[in-house]
């Protein structure tokens, strides 16, 4: 058994990637596709963080497989669904802890706030922090937004996170695949 490292892909396929402007900061909110009983009260935090700071713009994505819709609503943008493909142009993630978007916002040089909620995410919450590229929190309005400003005030955090990008753009899992085949 061999670690190859991760293949990115999107979960779901559909989405369009968010339309990004140039006026403030924008976050990424997501807590997959499956965790329907967290979306709901998520949302509410998050319209909370959103009245909270005017200037910042919070996308969310309610993780709806195939959705292409999108309701905006002053500073805060709830879509159906965001590919975790392109991840360009956010300041950082707001995000659940699995595996997929973990790795993507990896991929992308993106610092994560990570709230996790069940299984594998609170290990996945823990390697972030130990790698310098996010904060855990527990999810209160309070904790949410000291965590988005510590991300926002703090390079190191987007400094670790592109580190990591670095690593992960080193590695290729099909090469590695192709290798051990051909050894055996």
């Amino acid at each position: 058994m061999r670690f190859i490292g991760p293949v990115f892909e999107s979960p779901l396929k559909g989405g369009t990637p968010a339309a990004l402007d140039d006026r403030g900061a924008h976050v990424l909110v997501t807590l997959g596709t499956h965790l329907e009983w967290a979306k709901s009260r998520a949302l509410e935090v998050v319209r909370d963080l959103a009245r909270q700071r005017p200037d910042w713009t919070f996308h969310f994505s309610r993780g709806q497989s195939g959705g292409t819709g999108v309701e905006v609503h002053g500073n805060l943008h709830v879509h159906d669904y965001i590919p975790y493909d392109d991840l360009n142009g956010y300041r950082c993630a707001l995000v659940h802890g699995g595996a997929g978007i973990v790795y993507a916002c990896l991929a992308h040089g993106l610092p994560m706030v990570v709230w996790p909620h069940d299984y594998d995410q609170f290990d996945n919450a823990a390697r972030v922090v130990a790698a310098g590229a996010g904060v855990r929190t527990k999810g209160t309005a309070r904790s949410l937004l000291r965590a988005l400003d510590l991300m926002d005030a703090d390079p190191l955090y987007r400094t670790a996170a592109s580190q990591m990008q670095a690593e992960l753009r080193a590695e290729s899992p099909a090469a590695k695949v192709s290798a051990l085949l051909m050894a055996r």
